[in-house]
């Protein structure tokens, strides 16, 4: 065999690895990122609260996002408090401590120092209390005491929900989706080629052999 059709095979098995880790890496990219869109949608608790007097509620939750290495804990009001004085009520008065309680029956000593606080002015009704870092996924009851209200809240609908936050994760499917293109590209374009040139040289190659003898001559 010569060394130019050594070379055409290797070149062409580069070729089809190109083209098969690219589709391969925009596959992953797709399911990745439905995936992850699925999990940012995804709240490991929903709870209906009233923060506008004194009180004290639990909620039984499951954490069970591989992707999060934290979590956000958000209010959510039906309504943006535009007037400036609401929000100031909110952001000064409002006073709510949590303990968060594991599958034993053990509460997590270092979540006791985090304390809940308005952070963010209302945007869309949705108002960030707080962050905590990442939990062993499993079942958890977090429990929350309101040791003094907002009056500005008392008659409106509020709860408390938490999110994934799954921020690095998202780097995942656009890296792939940066390799697969070109390598896709890459490979289809390089095996086009090098089939192209194949072909042409075996038709040059068949076009200068000499013709054949006349029968008889």
């Amino acid at each position: 065999m010569k060394i130019s059709y050594i070379v055409k095979i290797i070149a062409l098995l580069i070729s089809s690895l190109l083209i098969a880790f690219g589709i391969c890496s925009l596959i992953f990219s797709y399911f990745n990122y439905r995936e992850l869109k699925q999990w940012h949608k995804t709240h490991p608790f929903d709870v209906r609260v009233d923060l506008s007097q004194p009180g004290e509620f639990s909620k039984q939750f499951t954490l069970n996002c591989p992707y999060a290495f934290s979590y956000d804990l958000w209010l959510l009001l039906p309504q943006v408090l535009s007037p400036e004085t609401e929000w100031e009520e909110l952001r000064m008065n409002l006073e709510v401590h949590y303990s968060v309680i594991d599958h034993s029956g053990s509460e997590i000593e270092w979540l006791r120092e985090i304390h809940l606080k308005p952070s963010t002015k209302p945007s869309e009704g949705k108002i960030l209390l707080g962050t905590f870092g990442r939990l062993k996924e499993n079942t958890y009851t977090i429990k929350f005491i309101v040791s003094q209200g907002v009056e500005a809240l008392s008659g409106v609908e509020q709860r408390l929900i938490m999110d994934y936050n799954i921020g690095f994760a998202w780097a995942s499917p656009v890296l792939a989706l940066f390799l697969g293109i070109p390598s896709l590209v890459i490979g289809v374009i390089s095996s086009f080629l090098i089939i192209k040139f194949t072909r042409k040289k075996s038709n040059t190659h068949k076009g200068n052999q000499p013709a054949a003898a006349l029968d008889g001559a």
